[in-house]
């Protein structure tokens, strides 16, 4: 794995014959490149690109983006100088606004931008009908902690106490993203959900399909928010499902 001299996007492998740039998209909270275990699980016609935020790993104590379509836009041209044909976007969760927001962008740009995967994440035309979490005390914060981990931090406070200051930015981000209309993608779109996720409902994610004039797909698959990971054969099966098409 290397940071590239551009931006803060790692490269996981780059094969020569590979035909299918895989961006991955963080989610809120994330210190690392995410997705990072799917490396070893990529066949050679898949290279893989990981967003890690400004203000974490290398880049800590950089100024960090105020909004996601300026997150966004730093991201562009970083990933224009990484790109070497056609590729897909993958975001999960904070990471599918991060990525919608890109595609616009890109698409603008005439990048060959073959499909927009978003997962467990409500379309963004909705209101986010709930309180903002980013405004609340620090133990309802470790309470939904708990709740995206299934449990896994409960015995880990200190850990969860040092991802507070960073998920509460994040989460400001999110619940503060305003979507401002305009046209369909001309990219297809692929929206995943995990049937037990807490956050949002089926409903919400399939309304995705209002932002392309492409075609649109959606699969659910067991378990909650964090579904990639229990599921990860299955979704992954999806995304090679793509890289399969390009020639």
């Amino acid at each position: 794995m290397a940071l590239t001299d551009t931006a803060w996007l790692h490269s996981v492998g780059d094969p020569p014959d590979s035909r299918l740039q895989l961006v991955c998209l963080p989610y809120a909270g994330s210190l690392v490149p995410p997705f990072l275990d799917w490396a070893p699980h990529l066949p050679p016609r898949v290279a893989m690109l990981s967003a890690q935020l400004p203000g974490r790993g290398p880049s800590h104590g950089t100024p960090e983006p105020k909004s996601i379509p300026e997150m966004a836009e730093a991201l562009v041209d970083p990933l224009l100088e990484c790109l070497r044909g056609p590729f897909a976007l993958f975001g999960h969760s904070m990471g599918a606004l991060i990525s919608f927001e890109l595609a616009r962008a890109l698409e603008d740009l005439g990048a060959p931008l073959r499909r927009l995967f978003v997962s467990s994440y409500r379309a963004p035309q909705l209101p986010m009908g709930r309180r903002q979490l980013h405004l609340a005390p620090d133990t309802e914060l470790v309470g939904h902690l708990d709740v995206l981990s299934d449990g896994s931090l409960r015995d880990s406070r200190d850990v969860a106490e040092y991802l507070l200051p960073i998920l509460r930015r994040d989460l400001r981000l999110c619940e503060t993203y305003e979507f401002t209309g305009g046209t369909p993608l001309r990219t297809p779109i692929t929206a995943f959900h995990g049937v037990e996720d807490p956050l949002f409902s089926n409903a919400e994610v399939q309304r995705w399909c209002e932002l392309t004039e492409a075609e649109f797909a959606f699969f659910e698959f067991p378990g909650g928010h964090f579904h990639v990971k229990e599921s990860k054969r299955e979704v992954l099966a999806h995304v090679l499902r793509e890289a399969d098409s390009v020639r």
